[in-house]
Formats: C-alpha cells, sequence, structure tokens
C-alpha cells in the first residue's frame, strides 16, 4: 500500500493471499481480502481526507467437516497464517457442515462486460480538485458534499480460484438552504459521468420553494421523491430482508411469506450486476452474483440467504457461497413503475411532497415499526409544488407504508449504502395512499 491511500497493486495482493493459502494445513481454506479508502470534500469547510486505507480479511476454513471463520485487519502471510491457525481453532467447536457446501464459488465465469465499475478520473480526484467543482456548481445559499471511493476485493481458495475486482463510487448530497421546503437531492454512481453532478443539483432547485409555510394538516396522498422512497426500501431490506431478520418465528418476514402483502406493482430486486445503481458483481467469497426477487408484484418470497441461511430458514438460496457475513440487501432495486414525475404529482390531489426522509429508527418487532423525519415537504396544488410545509415527523410500519404505494416513478436514483458496503439502493419516486401518523417537529 502506498502512502497516499492507494490500494495494494492486484498482482502484489493475488500473490500475498496465494502464499498463505499454500501454507495452510486446513482441509480447504478461502481467503477474502477488501480494502478501500474514501475521500470527502464540501462547499463549507475545508476539503477532508479519510484516513489511509482500511483493511478486512476474512479467513474462512473447513476443517474435519466443521467451518471455521476469523477476521483481521492484518494482510501480510505471517499474519494471514495466524488467522488462518484461529480459524481452525475456532472450527473445531462449530457444527458439522452438510456435505454439498463449499468455499469456493462454483460459477467462477468472468464478469467483464457489465455495466463500468472503475473510474480512473474519480480514482484520481483529490480533495481539492472535488471542492471546486462543488463550488463552481453551486449557487448562493446552496450547500454540496461529495464523497468518493476506491474498493478492491482480492479473494483465493486452495481450490484453485484467484480473483480479484475494484470499483470506484461517488455520492453527492446536495441542499438549498435550511428553510422549510428546501429542495435537496442526492445521487450515486460509480463513475463520475454516471453521478451526472449538473442534473443533481438542478433536480434539487426544482424542489426549492422560498415562501411563507403553511400549516400543517394531515396528508390526503403523498409523494415521495426517489431518494425518500430509497430510504424507506432500505430500511425494509435491513430489517425486513435481510436473513437475521428471519429468525423468529414471529418475524414479519416469516409470517408472511409468499403473501401479497406488499403493494400490487412493487418488485424489489437483489442484483448486484445491474446498472443504474453502485454495481459490484462478485461477493465477498468472489462468487458471481446472481438477481434475486426478494418481493414480486408486492409477494414476499424471502430475505438474502447463503446455503446454511437457507437451509435453517427454508428459505430459497439467494448467494450461492458461505460467506461468513450475515445475507443482508447490498444491490436493492425497487423497479420503476413508468409514470412520470408530474402525472405522480397529478395523481395526489391535494396531498403533500417529501423531498428527503432522514434515516429511519427502526424496531425489530412483527410489525417492523419505524420512525423518520421528513425534509422538504410541500403542499401539492394543481399537480406541482406549492407552499412549503414544516419539517414534520412520520410514524410508519414499513410494510403498511410499502403496502400503500398506488404508483411508481419511471427514473431510478441510486443512493449509496452505509460505510463498507459494496453497493446501495436504488428506487423511482412514489405515490402511496395516506399512512401512518404525521405531525409537525417539535410538537
Amino acid at each position: 500500500m502506498a502512502d497516499d491511500g492507494a490500494l495494494t497493486a492486484p498482482e502484489r495482493a493475488v500473490a500475498t493471499l496465494r502464499e498463505a493459502v499454500a501454507l495452510s494445513p486446513a482441509d480447504e481454506t478461502a481467503i477474502s481480502w477488501v480494502e478501500s479508502w474514501r475521500l470527502t470534500a464540501a462547499t463549507r469547510g475545508g476539503a477532508a481526507r479519510a484516513p489511509l486505507a482500511e483493511h478486512v480479511v476474512q479467513v474462512r476454513v473447513i476443517e474435519a467437516g466443521r467451518l471455521g471463520i476469523h477476521r483481521t485487519a492484518g494482510c501480510d502471510v505471517a499474519e494471514l497464517s495466524s488467522s488462518i491457525r484461529a480459524a481452525m481453532a475456532l472450527a473445531r467447536a462449530a457444527p458439522l457442515l452438510p456435505d454439498d457446501v463449499e468455499l469456493t464459488p462454483g460459477d467462477a465465469s468472468p464478469v467483464e462486460g457489465g455495466p463500468p465499475l472503475h473510474d480512473d478520473a474519480l480514482a484520481a480526484l483529490t480533495a481539492e480538485e472535488a471542492q471546486q467543482r462543488l463550488r463552481d456548481l453551486t449557487m448562493e445559499g446552496e450547500t454540496a458534499r461529495l464523497a468518493w471511493s476506491e474498493t478492491a476485493l482480492t479473494v483465493v481458495t486452495s481450490r484453485g480460484l484467484s480473483r480479484h475486482l475494484r470499483a470506484t463510487g461517488a455520492a453527492l448530497e446536495v441542499r438549498c438552504g435550511r428553510h422549510p421546503g428546501a429542495g435537496s437531492a442526492a445521487a450515486a454512481a460509480r463513475t463520475l459521468a454516471g453521478l451526472d453532478a449538473p442534473a443533481v443539483f438542478a433536480r434539487a432547485r426544482r424542489r426549492d420553494t422560498v415562501g411563507e409555510t403553511a400549516s400543517w394538516s394531515a396528508p390526503t396522498a403523498v409523494v415521495l421523491a426517489a431518494e425518500a422512497t430509497a430510504a424507506l426500501i432500505a430500511a425494509f431490506g435491513r430489517h425486513g430482508l435481510a436473513a437475521a431478520a428471519w429468525e423468529e418465528e414471529r418475524s414479519f418476514g416469516r409470517r408472511h411469506r409468499g403473501a401479497q402483502t406488499l403493494a400490487h406493482g412493487l418488485t424489489l430486486v437483489e442484483d448486484g450486476s445491474r446498472g443504474g445503481g453502485l454495481p459490484f458483481p462478485l461477493d465477498p467469497a468472489g462468487a458471481r452474483r446472481r438477481p434475486a426477487t426478494l418481493v414480486g408484484d408486492g409477494v414476499l418470497h424471502g430475505p438474502v440467504a447463503d446455503p446454511l441461511e437457507a437451509g435453517r430458514l427454508g428459505v430459497p438460496i439467494t448467494r450461492p457461497t458461505v460467506t461468513g457475513d450475515e445475507g443482508a440487501p447490498e444491490h436493492l432495486f425497487a423497479l420503476p413503475g413508468g409514470v412520470a414525475e408530474d402525472d405522480l404529482l397529478a395523481a395526489a390531489g391535494d396531498g403533500v411532497f417529501v423531498g428527503h426522509l432522514d434515516p429511519l429508527d427502526c424496531w425489530d418487532d412483527c410489525l417492523l415499526s419505524a420512525r423518520a423525519v421528513a425534509r422538504g415537504v410541500h403542499r401539492i396544488e394543481r399537480g406541482a409544488l406549492a407552499a412549503p410545509l414544516p419539517d414534520a415527523v412520520w410514524e410508519l410500519s414499513l410494510p403498511q407504508a410499502l403496502a400503500a404505494v398506488r404508483a411508481l416513478g419511471a427514473e431510478l436514483v441510486a443512493v449509496e449504502g452505509g460505510r463498507g458496503a459494496l453497493g446501495g439502493t436504488a428506487a423511482p419516486a412514489a405515490l402511496l395512499a395516506p399512512v401512518g401518523d404525521w405531525r409537525p417537529l417539535g410538537t
């Protein structure tokens, strides 16, 4: 690793893991090495550089038919050998695995030919250059923040698999002030061209209204901007479509699998190879990601699950290889419905528009109860944004909100996942019937 935080050269990363795997006494060994760096720049304050590259190394072994997993930040051969011994020790206390469980993916097909993953210009962008780009786009009263990163995955197994994949990513947030009804927009992409920063600024400005704040009344319909829909979908993914969320017998997923519980027309797909989001076509075990429909036209099919999780929960396998990480969506798409945003607004009557949802607090109860703060709120009149409304607290059930979807927009907007995630969530704008309890923030 260079002192400036650059990622390890592919040849060196593969050679290091191969040497460690060759020295392993375990029956089967697989090592996955994820390293990344991240930079941020904003229109306010100085440009800031994140710490040097972060390393996450996971060693998986099968010893005497049992699985052992050990994680470390060390990435030289001696530290990797120590982690292999630690994983073997953990395997001794683990239950026996089913006979068909393997650490090496059965599909080693190439991943070239998909959507662009790496942007050399983005990888070379400095914090000072990024800050100047933002200032060139920003008008008076506006603020913007850009975060960009580079991530590399290297996987080597004792069955001869060696893979290396790297990707860049950028996430932009724009806000037109702090007043009620302030416009905002966000986007994330693998390349600067895909991010299309001018379009994000333009979207935020279209949603901005300066004027007297109207009095609050319960909405008769709600139009969520694509970014707000993505926040809702991401929360449902974390709390309703992760394997861990299905462990309890009374969990929402276990009680409603196979049932029409969400809105007709709502389809949620986990797909790490799909463009329009933040694709990363390999999972942490080096397996080729395959698309999985988790919700199809409102019917709940199952969570993200590897072979062990799927066997335990009685659900379909959506991740082919045991990675050692809990199954959870990382590349979740709410498929678009084809309705123009103007038509969504027109269909909302005298409803409200929500530009942004602060991260949702969710309780992992059987109802998936949640609370969010809605910002950039406007009345809708004659199919257009009208008077601004105060920010509002929205208390809801995630399934009830997704069951209230009446129409979906035509254009997807992608937002990045949490720190360390290899992907994000993409969703269109959405028209919802009134659902949940709303009140102005602070009341």
